[in-house]
């Protein structure tokens, strides 16, 4: 309870309750059971107000008058009393005054409170879906290590990748959501290699024909894995087509220009700078510029243009490191 004007403790002692028992029978109760305006003319003779008629009175109280705050359709939830020092006070005019203020009071504390809710509602609906989001990524992790447990000699590549492709479309300017589902593709882009045999992932020497082949259906193997999984963003696709080139020349359907999505053609990107400047079991790593050369030669031949010049600015004008990179 709050109040305002005179007091001197007379609020701290009343003890209120709406309950229809007992004591509880005074104006207050009354008025936001029933839902109507209680009007008490005269304190000093009305019989429900005993239990607090002796502390209104030496208080210099005489008249009171209850009002439900309640919102248009429902019930009450509280109540506006206004104390007079004069006894058989509040005239029609003052009463249809009174009203207008407790219907505005009514509407102002309602909206606050739907507003309140409505606040806390989105804050817990966003918190969970911050955390779905989190439990989602902290699984894609475990995928992506069980992936690469196989392959201890690409250990970190997905990672890697995914850093960098995030970097490049950070450097693009795609939004933070976008951003966000391609760091997930990046994290789980090669799955698909949980198909292929450990023994021809880590052969240091020359793949057959067959091996090869097994190797480069690893887009698709990774498609099928993922493709009913409901992502917010286009997951899949991006583990299909990350091997597709500008020109036709990648697999597996030799997609060209824009019909590659532009998260797929930052990874493809990515994807081969890291390669490249990594350790591999049949050749140790070259360096990052010469991960760098491979995609400023085919920039705009096999590699996308804008997507290799982000990639470029953020090595040789930005200072940015390849974590990992160039390790056995």
């Amino acid at each position: 309870m709050i109040s305002a004007g005179h007091n001197d403790g007379y609020i701290e002692m009343l003890h209120l309750t709406w309950s229809d028992t007992g004591r509880y029978e005074g104006p207050t109760a009354q008025a936001i059971r029933s839902g109507q305006v209680v009007v008490v003319r005269d304190i000093a003779n009305e019989p429900s107000f005993a239990p607090w008629r002796e502390a209104a009175l030496a208080r210099g109280y005489r008249a009171c008058i209850a009002f439900p705050l309640k919102p248009k359709e429902g019930v009450a939830f509280g109540g506006l009393v206004i104390y007079s020092a004069e006894a058989n006070t509040f005239s029609h005019e003052e009463l249809d005054l009174l009203e207008e203020l407790a219907e505005d009071l009514s509407f102002g504390i309602h909206t606050l409170r739907t507003h309140q809710e409505r606040d806390h509602f989105q804050k817990e609906h966003q918190k969970s879906a911050e955390q779905l989001r989190e439990s989602l990524f902290d699984t894609i992790r475990a995928i992506s290590l069980t992936v690469e447990k196989r392959d201890p000699y690409t250990a970190g590549h997905q990672s890697r990748v995914a850093q960098l492709a995030t970097a490049i479309a950070g450097e693009l300017g795609m939004d933070a959501d976008r951003i966000e589902g391609l760091r997930l593709g990046g994290m789980i882009h090669d799955i698909g290699k949980i198909y292929v045999p450990a023994e021809i992932l880590n052969r240091p020497g020359r793949l057959t024909h067959g091996e090869l082949e097994i190797i480069r259906s690893h887009p698709e193997v990774g498609y099928e894995i993922i493709k009913d999984v409901k992502f917010p963003w286009p997951v899949a696709d991006m583990v299909l087509q990350h091997h597709e080139r500008l020109d036709g020349s990648g697999y597996p359907h030799g997609l060209k220009g824009d019909e590659i999505i532009l998260e797929a053609r930052i990874l493809s990107v990515a994807d081969v700078v890291e390669a490249i400047t990594s350790h591999r079991p049949y050749r140790p790593a070259i360096g990052i510029e010469a991960g760098l050369a491979e995609i400023e030669a085919k920039r705009d031949q096999i590699y996308d243009p804008d997507v290799v010049d982000a990639c470029l600015r953020l090595f040789r004008e930005k200072g940015y490191v390849l974590e990992g990179a160039g390790l056995k």
